[in-house]
């Protein structure tokens, strides 16, 4: 039971860490381009 609940967690963190990641690319994208467009004016 506890090692196919493991499986489970890790398979979901699998799943759902790409998604994640693209949303935090994403973020950091958007604050370095507001820094880009403050430093242009």
């Amino acid at each position: 039971m506890y090692i196919t609940y493991h499986l489970q967690k890790a398979a979901l963190l699998m799943i759902l860490t790409p998604p994640a990641a693209v949303l935090i690319n994403i973020r950091l994208s958007m604050l370095l381009g507001i820094n880009e467009k403050f430093s242009l004016h």
